[in-house]
C-alpha cells in the first residue's frame, strides 16, 4: 500500500508497501507495530495484485471494500521486482532499498513522492493471529532515519511563441514534475503551480544596448549578465519600456534556412551567421545573441532560486523540433551552456525532440497507455508557433515480445502557429494605413497585445459566422487618424455603441475636445472574411496533415510488401492519431483536425487533456516500456562492420587460430574457394553511451538508383576480436561462416543488410539538387553512416543514407534502415579466443 496525503489537489506519497505472494514489504513513517484486518489506518492506495491496479481506500481499511480505482497503472516490472525484494531483501542497504523501491513505484505509476522521505521503517508484515487476522510489523533493519536526497532537473520548452520552465525531482530512475516557472520581467524566479501556464518567448531590449556585446558580456561574468538583463527582458515588458525593441517568434528563422549552406556557428566568439531582420530597428540581429539573452532570463532565475533554497541543479533538458539538425542543437545548447559557464554553474544540458517528449508523456499516463494497447501504428501531429511536426511510429517485437516504438517517417512543416500572426499583423497594417515612423514601435506593441486577445478568444470558440473579435482604443488616441482611411470592407466601427464609417470618424475626431474620449467610447470590429483571412493558414495545416497521411500510408505498403507481410497490412493501417502542442488547444483546429482523421481517414484521434504543456511534462521521461529514451543508454554488444578484402591488390598475410572448449580451427593468409575475406571495422564497444554525436561514416561511394547495396555487421559480447573472417554467401544474400567456424562462430551473430535507393524515395526538390532530372540520370553519390540518435525516436543504432549535394557539403537525409531487431536480440554465443600462429 502507499500511504499519501492530499497537498495542492493532488496526490503526495508519504510512504509505501507492496503486497507480495509470501508477505509484505513496507516503508512506513510511524512506529506502529501491528494491525488486525479492517483496522483503521491512514488513508492509503491498495495495490491488488491479481487485477494489477491500485484501488483507493478511505480511512484506511484493510478489506476488499473498494471506494473506486485511481487513475494509474501497474507492469509487470513491479510483480518481479516485489517478489525479488521479499527474496533477496538482505543483498540491499537500506538506503538502496528504498531509493530503488520508489524508483519502481514511480515506473510503475503516475503518483507525485514527497522531495524527501525520511525516518521510515524497512518491514517486512507477518500473520501473528489467524483467529483474529492480526498483523506485525517486523523490521527488516534496525530502525534509523533514511534521507532520500532526489536530484533536480530542469525541463526546458523553448517554444517559438511561448516557453515554459519546469523543474523535477528524480528519485532513483525517473524523474516527477514539480512546478513550473518563467522568469520575471527583472530577471527573477516566478513560480507557476501545476505547470498549466506558459510564458511569451519575446525578447525586449533597450535600442541604445548594443547586443553584439553579448558574448563579452558573459565571459566577464557575474557583473556583465546583470548589464545583459538590466538591459533586456523577456516575455512581458515592464512600464516605461514602451519604446524598448520587442523580438518575436524569432526561433522559427532557424528552421527557414538551409542549415548546411548558410547556417555556420562559431563556438568560441558565440555568433552564428544568422542575422534577423527585426522590425523598427535600423541593424540586423544575430540568432544566437537572442537565444543567448533568453537563456540568460532563464539561468538568472532559476540559479538564485536554487541557491536560496540550497538546493543544487543536478541537469537541463531542452526540447527541439524533430527537423532539429546537429547545429540547431549545438546552437541552443551553446546559448545555454555559455551563460552557465558565466555565472560559474558546471550543469549538463541535455536536448530531446518536441514530439519524442510528448509521445513520452502521452504513454505514460493512464487513459493514454490503455487506448495505445489497441494500436501498433500512431501518427503524433504536434503544432507550435514555429513548426508543425508530423511523426508516424510503430510499435516493434523483439523475441515474440512487444518492445518498443520506433520512427517511422517524420516531417516538419515551418507553416505553423506564428503563420497567423504573421496574417493578423498584415490585415492590421492594411488597416492602420500610413503608420508614421515615431508612432511604429508602439503600434506594433499594440498590435501583439490585440492579437495575443485574438489568440486567447479564436482559441476558445469555433471560428464561424458567429463568431466576432472586437478591439477597443482605449490608450489608442494616436492611432485613430489612421482608422480615418481604413478600408470599410475590413473591419466595422462602433462609436458609443452605434456602427460609424472611417470618414464619420473623422469628423468625430475633428468637433472633439479630446481624442482620449474618443478613444474610449470606440471599438473596432474585424469582419468575418477578415477573421477567415488571418486564419487561412489552418486550411494549409489540413492539407499538410493529408499530405502526411498518404505518405505514411504509402510507406507502410511498400515496407510490408518488401517483407512480405501483407497478412499484418491491414492492422499496420489502422492509425491512432495523437494531437498535442499550442495548436491542440485551439477549438476550430483542433475540430477541424477530428473531423478529417475521424470521417475522412476514418481512423481513430485522441488529445491531450492540456495538449500544451504534454511536451515539457514528457521531457525528462525514460520509461523503457512506454518511451524510447534513455538518456544514460549503452552499448550491450561490441559492433563491427565488415569490409571485403577481395580486391586484387590487398593482401593478408597473417594466420591465427580460432579456439573455444578445447575446440579450435585455424584461418590461413590465402583466400580458399568461394569464400570471402573480411576484415572488421569497430563501430562500438560495450559501454559506449549511444547518443547523438557519435554517429559514425561506414561508407561513402558513387550508387547507381535502384542499385543494391551490402553492409554485414558482426556483434559481440565478448571483448576479443579477430582480423578477420573467411565467410561464404547464401542464396538470399546473407553471409555465414564457413563450415570450420560453424562448431564455434554462431551465423546469428552477422547481419547482411540490403538495400537500394529508388528515385521516388528522393524528395522531388531534392531530386533537381542531385541532378536527377530525366530519366536518364541516375548516379548518386551517397555517405552510409551509422546513427545513434536514441532521443529521436531510435532506441539503437540506425543505418543512414545521405546523399551529397553536388557543389557543396550538404548531406540530406534519404533513408533510415533500422538494424536494432537484430541488435537487440539474445543468442547463444561462445566467448572465443583468437591467437595469432604466423
Amino acid at each position: 500500500n502507499l500511504l499519501f496525503e492530499i497537498r495542492d489537489n493532488r496526490i503526495v506519497v508519504t510512504g509505501t508497501r507492496i503486497n507480495g505472494e509470501d508477505g509484505s514489504l513496507m516503508i512506513m513513517s510511524n512506529n506502529q507495530t501491528s494491525f488486525k484486518l479492517g483496522q483503521q489506518l491512514p488513508t492509503c492506495l491498495f495495490y491488488n495484485a491479481k487485477e494489477e491496479e491500485f484501488r483507493l481506500n478511505h480511512a484506511g481499511d484493510w478489506n476488499e471494500k473498494e471506494v473506486y480505482k485511481f487513475k494509474g497503472f501497474v507492469n509487470s516490472d513491479l510483480k518481479e521486482f516485489t517478489a525479488k525484494l521479499l527474496k533477496e531483501s538482505k543483498t540491499f542497504t537500506k538506503l538502496e532499498l528504498l531509493q530503488e523501491l520508489i524508483s519502481q513505484i514511480k515506473i510503475c505509476t503516475d503518483l507525485f513522492f514527497a522531495g524527501n522521505v525520511t525516518g521510515v521503517r524497512v518491514v517486512k508484515v507477518e500473520k501473528i493471529d489467524e483467529e483474529n487476522l492480526t498483523y506485525a510489523f517486523k523490521d527488516i533493519y534496525e530502525q534509523e532515519p533514511v534521507f532520500v536526497n532526489p536530484h533536480n532537473v530542469m525541463s526546458l520548452d523553448l517554444g517559438t511563441g511561448y516557453y515554459l520552465g519546469v523543474i523535477h525531482e528524480v528519485t532513483g530512475q525517473l524523474e516527477y514534475l514539480k512546478n513550473g516557472f518563467c522568469a520575471d520581467q527583472r530577471g527573477e524566479y516566478s513560480e507557476k503551480l501545476g505547470a498549466t501556464v506558459k510564458e511569451l518567448s519575446d525578447v525586449y531590449f533597450d535600442p541604445e544596448f548594443d547586443i553584439t556585446e553579448v558574448p563579452q558580456l558573459i565571459a566577464s561574468g557575474e557583473e556583465g549578465i546583470k548589464k545583459i538583463i538590466a538591459n533586456t527582458q523577456i516575455s512581458t515588458p515592464s512600464d516605461g519600456h514602451d519604446h524598448w525593441i520587442q523580438l518575436k517568434h524569432y526561433k522559427k528563422y532557424l528552421y527557414m534556412v538551409d542549415y548546411a549552406t548558410h547556417l555556420f556557428i562559431d563556438d568560441a566568439f558565440m555568433n552564428s551567421s544568422l542575422k534577423v531582420r527585426v522590425p523598427n530597428y535600423d541593424k540586423f540581429v544575430d540568432i544566437m545573441h537572442i537565444f543567448t539573452i533568453l537563456s540568460v532570463h532563464i539561468a538568472n532565475a532559476i540559479v538564485n532560486k536554487t541557491r536560496e533554497r540550497k538546493q543544487v541543479l543536478d541537469n537541463i533538458r531542452i526540447s527541439v523540433p524533430i527537423s532539429a539538425e546537429p547545429i540547431h542543437e549545438r546552437l541552443m545548447r551553446q546559448s545555454l551552456m555559455s551563460v552557465l559557464k558565466g555565472m560559474n554553474q558546471d550543469i549538463p544540458v541535455d536536448l530531446t525532440t518536441e514530439p519524442e517528449a510528448a509521445f513520452s508523456y502521452l504513454m505514460s499516463i493512464s487513459e493514454q497507455e490503455n487506448a495505445f494497447g489497441n494500436f501498433k501504428s500512431i501518427l503524433l501531429m504536434d503544432g507550435g508557433d514555429g513548426t508543425f511536426d508530423f511523426v508516424h511510429v510503430e510499435k516493434h517485437e523483439v523475441d515474440g515480445q512487444e518492445a518498443t516504438w520506433s520512427k517511422k517517417y517524420g516531417h516538419a512543416f515551418t507553416c505553423a502557429g506564428s503563420e497567423i500572426y504573421q496574417n493578423f499583423l498584415k490585415a492590421m497594417k492594411e488597416i492602420f494605413v500610413g503608420v508614421k515612423p515615431e508612432h511604429q514601435n508602439l503600434f506594433l506593441r499594440k498590435v501583439n497585445d490585440w492579437y495575443g486577445k485574438f489568440k486567447t478568444e479564436s482559441g476558445n470558440n469555433i471560428i464561424d459566422e458567429k463568431f466576432s473579435f472586437d478591439i477597443s482604443m482605449i490608450k489608442c488616441e494616436d492611432f485613430l487618424q489612421y482608422l480615418c482611411h481604413a478600408p470599410a470592407d475590413l473591419i466595422q466601427l462602433t462609436y458609443k455603441g452605434n456602427p460609424t464609417t472611417p470618414a464619420e470618424l473623422k469628423e468625430i475626431m475633428a468637433s472633439a475636445t479630446r481624442l482620449q474620449e474618443v478613444s474610449m467610447k470606440m471599438k473596432m470590429k474585424l469582419k468575418y472574411e477578415t477573421i477567415m483571412q488571418i486564419c487561412k493558414p489552418i486550411d494549409q495545416f489540413i492539407i499538410n496533415a493529408r499530405s502526411v497521411y498518404k505518405t505514411v500510408c504509402e510507406k507502410v505498403r511498400e515496407q510490408c510488401e518488401k517483407d512480405n507481410q501483407m497478412d499484418q497490412l491491414e492492422e499496420k493501417m489502422k492509425f491512432l492519431f495523437v494531437f498535442v502542442g499550442g495548436l491542440a488547444a485551439n477549438k476550430t483546429i483542433h475540430a477541424r483536425m477530428q473531423e478529417m482523421v475521424e470521417n475522412e481517414f476514418k481512423q481513430t484521434f485522441q488529445s491531450a487533456e492540456s495538449p500544451q504543456v504534454a511536451i515539457v511534462k514528457g521531457i525528462p521521461v525514460q520509461r523503457a516500456n512506454v518511451s524510447l529514451r534513455n538518456f544514460d543508454q549503452q552499448a550491450e554488444v561490441n559492433l563491427y562492420m565488415l569490409q571485403s578484402l577481395m580486391q586484387p591488390d590487398v593482401r593478408v598475410i597473417s594466420s591465427y587460430k580460432v579456439s573455444c572448449n578445447q575446440v579450435s580451427f585455424s584461418y590461413g593468409p590465402q583466400p580458399q574457394g568461394p569464400f570471402y575475406r573480411n576484415s572488421l571495422k569497430e563501430l562500438m564497444k560495450v559501454g559506449t553511451k549511444i547518443t547523438p554525436g557519435n554517429n559514425q561514416k561506414l561508407n561513402d561511394l558513387r550508387m547507381t538508383i535502384g542499385e543494391q547495396i551490402e553492409i554485414t555487421f558482426f556483434r559481440s559480447k565478448y571483448p576479443q576480436k579477430p582480423l578477420f573472417f573467411s565467410l561464404s554467401k547464401c542464396e538470399d544474400g546473407s553471409m555465414k561462416f564457413n563450415q570450420k567456424g560453424h562448431n564455434i562462430l554462431n551465423d546469428q551473430q552477422l547481419l547482411t543488410v540490403q538495400f537500394c535507393v529508388l528515385k521516388k524515395e528522393i524528395d522531388e526538390k531534392e531530386r533537381k539538387n542531385f541532378k536527377l532530372t530525366t530519366s536518364l540520370d541516375n548516379k548518386i553519390d551517397v555517405e552510409i553512416h551509422l546513427i545513434f540518435d536514441h532521443m529521436k525516436f531510435h532506441p539503437n543504432p540506425v543505418i543512414r543514407i545521405f546523399g551529397k549535394v553536388p557543389g557543396t557539403h550538404k548531406l540530406v537525409p534519404i533513408k533510415d534502415i533500422e538494424i536494432w531487431d537484430w541488435y537487440q536480440t539474445n543468442f547463444a554465443e561462445n566467448q572465443v579466443t583468437y591467437t595469432f600462429t604466423k
